[in-house]
C-alpha cells in the first residue's frame, strides 16, 4: 500500500506542471489615424514556463492595411503572411509576456471604418481567442487603445442568454450583434446600464457586440462565443 501511495505522489509531481494555464483579454480595441500598437499580454498563471501556440483565425482588414501589419509574440515579430493561419509558437515564463498587433497606416490615408483581427492562443490545457478591433474614423485622431473599458459580458461562452453591463455614462441606446463577416443579426434597443439578449437561435461560433448611442456612434465593441 505504501508503494502505491509513493508512486501516486511521484506521478502527481509530473502532472501538476502540465496544468499551467494562461489568461488574456478577450477584446482589445483602439482608434487611430496613422499607426497604432495594440497590447494583449499573455499572463502565464502557472509556476513553470509554457509553450503557447497561436494563429490568426479571421480578419476583415483591408488589403491595403496588410503591408503595414506586424504581429509580435514573446520571441519574434511576424509580417502579414501569418494571416494565412499558419501556427506559430513561443515560450512564456510565469507572469506577463508580450503579445502585440502593430499597424502602420502612413501609406493609406483614405480607408476608414471598423476592422478586426482574431488570434487563437492555445497551450496544452487552455484555448482562448483574442480579438483586436481597430476603428479609423474619417477625421484624424490621436491613436488610442484600451482593453479595460468598463464593459462586461457574461457568460462567455454563452448558449441562451447573453448579459451585458456597462457604465451608465456611455449612454448606450442600441446593441447590435454581428457575425464575423459583419452581418447584423440582432438589434436591441436598451436603456440604463445593462441588457440581456436572447442568442438561442444563433449558430455556434464567434460574434461581435457593438454598442451605439442615439447618433449611431460606436461606443464599444466586444466579442463573445456562442456554444
Amino acid at each position: 500500500m505504501k508503494r502505491v501511495v509513493i508512486v501516486a505522489l511521484i506521478l502527481l509531481s509530473f502532472v501538476q506542471p502540465s496544468m499551467a494555464q494562461f489568461s488574456i483579454q478577450d477584446t482589445v480595441y483602439g482608434w487611430t489615424g496613422s499607426s497604432i500598437t495594440l497590447h494583449d499580454d499573455i499572463n502565464n498563471t502557472g509556476s513553470a514556463g509554457i509553450m503557447i501556440y497561436w494563429r490568426v483565425i479571421g480578419t476583415n482588414f483591408p488589403a491595403n492595411w496588410k503591408p503595414g501589419l506586424g504581429i509580435c509574440d514573446n520571441t519574434i515579430c511576424f509580417p502579414s503572411s501569418v494571416l494565412s493561419g499558419s501556427v506559430q509558437s513561443s515560450l512564456y515564463d510565469p507572469g506577463l509576456g508580450l503579445f502585440d498587433v502593430m499597424l502602420d497606416l502612413s501609406s493609406d490615408t483614405t480607408t476608414t471604418g471598423t476592422y478586426w483581427l482574431t488570434v487563437r492562443d492555445s497551450s496544452a490545457t487552455t484555448v482562448k481567442n483574442a480579438t483586436f478591433v481597430i476603428k479609423r474614423p474619417p477625421t484624424s485622431v490621436t491613436s488610442y487603445h484600451t482593453n479595460n473599458d468598463d464593459i462586461t459580458i457574461f457568460p462567455n461562452p454563452a448558449s441562451d442568454m447573453l448579459n451585458i453591463s456597462y457604465s451608465s455614462g456611455y449612454d448606450v441606446k442600441n446593441i447590435r450583434i454581428c457575425d464575423i463577416m459583419g452581418r447584423v443579426l440582432i438589434i436591441k434597443t436598451v436603456s440604463g446600464n445593462n441588457a440581456s439578449i436572447n442568442i438561442r437561435d444563433l449558430l455556434a461560433g464567434n460574434y461581435f457586440i457593438t454598442m451605439l448611442n442615439t447618433e449611431n456612434k460606436i461606443l464599444g465593441i466586444r466579442s463573445f462565443s456562442k456554444q
